[in-house]
């Protein structure tokens, strides 16, 4: 059985990896989101924005603690499969999966070739235990219904 790194995170020991089987690719990774985890970044703009394990983007306004009234907004697309910021095309999941990737590795981090997995099937929900980086193939292979 093929076995999958995942990135996740808690209170006490920040962001780390854990494994993940194809048999749990479903499984809601326990969570303990009693901080917020954040990542700085940079949209393809160059846009400044606090990345959230909550799947929330905000601006990075400079200020000291996380400020909710700054967050980008975003639009689903028509298709009702993806949430992206507004007036750009970047996805949000992608953003939250490069982010703190790139963070965790501490490389800029290519889903090239790869397909961002939501565990609960629930494209919408972009926090980051949902998010696992898997090949096209394990990834058609799964099943997709709730």
């Amino acid at each position: 059985m093929k076995k999958f790194t995942q990135l996740v995170h808690d209170k006490h020991k920040g962001l780390y990896e854990i494994e993940v089987s194809e048999s749990e690719l479903h499984t809601e990774v326990k969570k303990n989101y009693t901080h917020e985890l954040s990542v700085k970044w940079k949209l393809k703009d160059g846009t400044p924005v606090i990345v959230l394990a909550s799947g929330a983007i905000i601006y990075d306004k400079n200020q000291k603690q996380i400020n909710y009234s700054y967050m980008v907004p975003t639009y689903l697309t028509p298709d009702g499969q993806t949430l992206k910021l507004q007036g750009t095309d970047e996805a949000v999941h992608q953003i939250v999966v490069d982010a703190f990737y790139t963070e965790y590795y501490g490389k800029d981090f290519s889903h090239k070739n790869k397909v961002i997995h939501h565990k609960d099937n629930n494209a919408l929900n972009n926090q980051l235990w949902n998010l696992i980086v898997l090949d096209s193939e394990t990834h058609g292979a799964i099943p997709h219904s709730k």
